[in-house]
């Protein structure tokens, strides 16, 4: 078999992204069919999609590699395409194409082996590598066919192209030497050597001029591509080397052009960025010592408020206290209250008890008048009869007199005691109006001492949560305070951070500069 050094490994190469394509596997279905190009076939499948007719993937992977690639499916003993990115002339897909079983790869690829080599399609020549498609039993279903468009011998590598001098060469050292044999096998040796000696000279001459030419193919791209590299080495991406071939050394040139492209690509966006990150970190470094100073500004305006909290919080403590004190003497003042007014019920009966005893009495004194009337009437009768009696009389007339005395002072005493009672009963009904007055004015008092009470407490109360609220946005001052001094710490950070990355930038800006883009 034909070996083309580097290619294999590229083709290699190709295979495996292909193959990534298809991270799923591949399955058959052997009990539905699909025609390609009127060949029936089973239908293949990598997950949910379906292989047979469906070529987009292989397009895109020509597209970005430049491979070819074919998938062909086990129908029967033959293995037919059933997709490809292989066109021909007419630029018709070569789909329903069987693989000969002539084809070294059809014994190898059934066993389970893969194939490297050449192979002709469409009237071209390619390095395909034939590899077997498993199913998830380890069973042959199909093959996967990768490979390049060598296009003649300027896609051979440059060993084959140098192993072609060579045997060019000695093709034509061996045509010579028969040649020398036969003369001089037919011929003396003089003549044999005048005779076949300018035929060796022109054999020699196309020799040295094909080796001549092979080698200037091989040293002169060579060391354009050390040149290339020598350039990308220094920095120098302003240029790209010329490439006008297509083996392995045309690929390397390829490739250091790709590298020059995306390295000033690379490095264009580099600069551009380290530009802006430049630019950013000015930005920041300035915005950080703006917040720094703030920030200070604001851990010395928490540290003010957290004092200020202390004292506002220490106060309100001491009112909480206060409030609490003047609810326990509204409620002393409450129950004195409360006594008074029992005190004052308990007055204003009695004196309706005195107001009803001076009642009583006056009916007696009443009773007292008219005994004394009727006495005083019995003493004047007593001293009519004394008087009619005459001497006999006199004494009995002394006594109706004192007796009539005695009725007249006990009337005398009557109304003045009638008056007095009187005047007291005025003046208990007076007082018993002051009481009745003061009992109402009481009931209010204590109604107004319990109102207050009840105020006092819900003041009580309140004060009590207001501490209890104001110790709460205290400790949360507090903790607002520590957390601005964290923050001031890692703003001054921030601002290390920022020097640091600027100065790390200005070198980053240096570094790249020391690349040369094309203008």
């Amino acid at each position: 078999m034909i070996r083309f050094g580097s290619l294999e490994t590229q083709v290699h190469r190709l295979y495996k992204k292909l193959a990534d394509r298809y991270p799923a596997g591949f399955a058959i279905d052997r009990s539905r069919q699909v025609e390609v190009a009127g060949r029936p076939t089973p239908v293949m499948a990598s997950g949910s999609q379906q292989i047979n007719l469906e070529s987009a993937i292989l397009d895109r992977f020509e597209q970005e590699t430049g491979g070819i690639a074919s998938i062909f499916v086990l129908a029967g003993d033959d293995f037919v395409r059933i997709a490809t990115n292989v066109k021909d002339k007419q630029g018709n897909r070569v789909l329903g194409v069987l693989l000969d079983r002539s084809h070294p790869a059809y014994a190898l690829n059934r066993s389970g082996q893969s194939y490297f080599g050449y192979t002709l399609l469409a009237g071209r020549k390619f390095i395909v590598d034939y590899r077997p498609i498993v199913d998830a039993h380890g069973a042959v279903i199909g093959i996967f066919a990768v490979g390049l468009d060598i296009g003649g011998i300027r896609m051979l590598s440059v060993s084959g192209k140098v192993s072609l001098a060579s045997a060019a060469l000695s093709a034509l050292l061996l045509v010579g030497r028969d040649m020398l044999l036969n003369a001089v096998e037919s011929h003396a040796i003089v003549q044999g050597v005048a005779q076949v000696l300018p035929d060796v000279v022109v054999a020699l001459l196309i020799g040295l001029c094909v080796y001549a030419t092979i080698s200037r193919s091989v040293s002169r791209p060579l060391a354009e591509a050390q040149a290339a590299a020598r350039r990308l080495a220094s920095g120098d991406l302003s240029a790209q080397a010329p490439v006008r071939r297509g083996d392995e050394i045309g690929l390397i040139l390829d490739a250091l052009n790709g590298i020059n492209v995306g390295l000033s690509g690379l490095i264009g966006n580099v600069r551009r960025s380290t530009d802006s990150l430049a630019i950013a970190s000015r930005e920041i470094a300035a915005g950080n010592t703006d917040l720094s100073s703030r920030t200070e500004a604001q851990a010395g305006s928490l540290e003010q408020t957290a004092a200020a909290m202390d004292q506002l919080t220490s106060t309100v403590r001491n009112n909480a206290e206060n409030a609490k004190q003047a609810h326990e003497h509204a409620g002393s003042t409450s129950d004195l209250a409360d006594a008074g007014s029992t005190l004052m019920t308990q007055a204003v009966a009695t004196m309706g008890e005195i107001r009803a005893t001076s009642a009583q009495v006056a009916e007696i004194v009443g009773t007292i008048e008219g005994i004394a009337f009727q006495t005083n009437i019995l003493a004047l009768n007593a001293a009519v009869e004394a008087a009619r009696a005459g001497e006999e009389g006199r004494g009995f007339a002394v006594v109706a007199q004192e007796v009539r005395s005695l009725a007249q002072r006990s009337a005398s005493a009557a109304k003045e005691i009638r008056s007095l009672i009187a005047d007291s009963v005025s003046r208990v009904d007076t007082g018993g109006q002051l009481i009745d007055d003061a009992g109402r004015t009481m009931a209010q008092i204590v109604s107004s001492v319990q109102g207050v009470t009840q105020l006092m407490a819900q003041i009580s109360r309140a004060s009590n949560e207001q501490s209890a609220g104001i110790e709460e946005v205290n400790r949360a001052v507090s903790h607002m305070d520590e957390m601005t001094q964290q923050n001031a710490a890692l703003v001054e950070q921030a601002a290390a951070a920022s020097a640091s990355m600027q100065q790390q930038t200005g070198a980053l800006e240096q570094a790249v500069r020391a690349f040369r883009l094309a203008s």
